[in-house]
């Protein structure tokens, strides 16, 4: 039985780190590097206004097209094997742009080169951080990849294998991270190398 797969875009597959740089820029915030980061509500020390603005400003479609990929060199390569050994691919994004949807196919088709692959490129596009885990479960995926801790433990939770990448905010975990369904790793690589190793392993069972 293959996997299906839920991948999360922003800071998993696309570096947001300079786009947060250069809107933080825009907006008169001090400069931003990642050990600043500490949460996913950061901007809001700004004042609320800012933090919306900053918020939408991320989320544009010319923003997104401007992201390059974590691991540029070998992410066409990563996601061709994984899709090819593994199951099939969903990337479940939070945004809040309508124009998001368009804005990552298209750049999945440039930097995922989905154009030159057998395999559907699937995106899916949630208002809120809490239904990535549903839209998941409604597309039957049994593993999710995000840099979100909450994200990670509520699939967990919902029964899913969570591959949790460490990103510069990712410092304290708010469970007890031996759970068997909880991958950590540092790269989207390892990531990928982890659930290729569960896979190869979960045949020699079957």
């Amino acid at each position: 039985m293959s996997d299906r797969v839920a991948i999360d875009f922003d800071d998993t597959l696309a570096d947001y780190m300079g786009l947060y740089r250069l809107a933080a820029s825009f907006s008169s915030c001090k400069e931003i590097y990642p050990d600043d980061i500490k949460s996913w509500e950061w901007p809001i020390q700004y004042g609320h206004e800012r933090f919306i603005w900053f918020t939408k400003f991320i989320h544009t479609k010319e923003n997104i097209l401007y992201l390059k990929p974590h691991e540029a060199a070998d992410i066409a390569w990563i996601y061709r094997k994984f899709w090819t050994h593994i199951g099939e691919v969903f990337i479940i994004s939070h945004q809040y742009s309508d124009e998001a949807e368009e804005a990552i196919k298209l750049w999945c088709q440039y930097y995922l080169r989905t154009d030159l692959l057998e395999c559907p490129l699937n995106v899916f596009i949630v208002k809120r951080r809490e239904d990535k885990v549903k839209k998941a479960l409604e597309l039957n995926c049994n593993i999710i990849i995000d840099d979100n801790v909450n994200t990670c433990w509520e699939a967990v939770q919902a029964g899913l294998v969570a591959t949790l990448i460490r990103r510069p905010w990712v410092r304290q975990l708010p469970f007890v991270a031996d759970s068997d369904k909880l991958i950590i790793v540092d790269s989207l690589y390892a990531a990928f190398k982890q659930l290729y190793k569960r896979r190869l392993m979960s045949r020699d069972v079957e």
